[in-house]
């Protein structure tokens, strides 16, 4: 990744890379700015399901507390963000809870609330906010509370009024109250499990927010005719081809992240093995140390 960030080459074509998406978008939001007083939804004739359509979203948001209820041990969602801030055994049964059904029931909770808050009246919106503040409890991580805002703020932005000026002032003043909540919510997060001190504001930007170390190290690995991907537009086929099961297509390929991780760590532990001495008595040690190679091989790959 540093070699990435310092290639001359690569800032080059990052830099016509972000340009070029800039000129797509704006050419596009020209083309269509005529459409802008349409709602995404006026094409749909909902009637009479209107109303059960928002009741089953309102269930949805409140699926995570139904999963606090029923989780092994309740009592540790009485603490913010547990599994961050608390030690806990990865092969624990409260963390696997956490990590798969607790996970999928906060995404479906997510789901249901922009359909809520898109279909319901204004005076019910409260109750948005109310599972904005559980789920962010329960989750923890600063991620999804920021989709959750933004998710918001798109739906305003939508259902905006072009010929109100007292809409859009509120919108205004309502995104820069939102950017308040996350900057201080960032900063408590940040106090309360002290992660992300480890650099400075610019490359937490870069490494949270813009993504840019990701298109860089992508980049510098097809300059130099690199590994990460077996062929190329890989990851591509996998974002349009996600919903085949693995059990069909053997040779299916992985989300970007797994190549991008996978290659990381594998020149981590290559960069641990050339800087390193190992004492080999009798192959004791050595078994155990590829034992955890090939572990961590097909976790990753």
């Amino acid at each position: 990744m540093y070699y990435a960030m310092i290639d001359d080459s690569v800032a080059y074509i990052y830099d016509l890379f972000a340009i070029a998406g800039m000129l797509i978008l704006s050419y596009n939001a020209d083309k269509l700015s005529k459409y802008s007083n349409v709602s995404v939804l006026s094409n749909f004739k909902l009637g009479a399901k209107r109303q059960y359509i928002v009741a089953m979203a309102a269930i949805c948001m409140v699926l995570p507390l139904f999963g606090i209820i029923l989780a092994p041990h309740p009592q540790v969602y009485l603490k913010f963000s547990y599994f961050y801030m608390n030690e806990y055994s990865n092969t624990g049964v409260d963390y696997l809870y956490h990590r798969t059904i607790m996970k999928i029931l906060t995404y479906i909770s997510f789901a249901g609330m922009m359909v809520f808050y898109y279909l319901a009246k204004r005076n019910k919106k409260l109750y948005t906010y109310l599972v904005l503040i559980l789920v962010t409890w329960v989750n923890g991580k600063r991620t999804l509370m920021v989709f959750m805002i933004a998710g918001i703020l798109v739906i305003d932005f939508l259902k905006w009024d072009k010929h109100s000026r007292r809409y859009i002032n509120r919108l205004i003043w309502k995104a820069i109250f939102f950017g308040i909540i996350i900057v201080g919510y960032y900063l408590f997060y940040n106090d309360k499990t002290g992660k992300s001190n480890f650099a400075d504001d610019y490359l937490l930007y870069a490494t949270y927010f813009s993504r840019m170390s990701n298109v860089k190290v992508s980049i510098y690995d097809l300059l130099n005719q690199g590994k990460m991907l077996q062929y190329p537009c890989q990851t591509l086929l996998y974002n349009l081809l996600f919903f085949i099961p693995r059990v069909l297509w053997e040779g299916k390929p992985y989300p970007y992240y797994k190549y991008f991780t996978s290659m990381y760590i594998m020149a981590f532990l290559i960069k641990l093995f050339l800087t390193c001495n190992f004492k080999l008595i009798y192959g004791l040690n050595l078994y155990p140390t590829w034992e955890f190679l090939d572990m961590w091989r097909h976790y990753i790959l």
